[in-house]
Parts: structure tokens; sequence; C-alpha cells
């Protein structure tokens, strides 16, 4: 009983583990396909996807006399 209990739990951590990683894969494809040349773009598709997320900072800076 304890064994098919053991494989029944690994089972469902390998699915758990291989739908994650499906996930991760889209995502990762929809931000490459999102890339753009415009940094705006690039700025608002990486929100869309990311959300408000705490993990991601943005911050805007000038570099030269302007």
């Amino acid at each position: 009983m304890k064994r098919s209990f053991r494989k029944a739990i690994r089972a469902k951590k390998f699915r758990k583990q291989k739908f994650l990683k499906e996930w991760e894969d889209k995502k990762a494809n929809e931000i490459i396909q999102k890339i753009s040349s415009d940094l705006e773009e690039n700025l608002t598709a990486i929100r869309s996807i990311l959300g408000e997320s705490d993990d991601l900072i943005i911050r805007r800076f000038m570099i030269g006399a302007n």
C-alpha cells in the first residue's frame, strides 16, 4: 500500500514539474516574440508579462549632457 502511495506522489510531483517547465518555456517564447527595437514597446511587453512583480525594478536615467 505504501509503495503505490509513494508512486502516486512521485507521479504527481513529476507532472507538476513538467507543467511548470512547459509554462516557463511558453512565457520565454512570449517574451522573445515581443522583443522590439523600440525600448518603450519592450518595457510595455515586460510589464504585461510579469505584471506587478516585486522581482523586477525598472529605473529610468539619462546618460550624457542632455
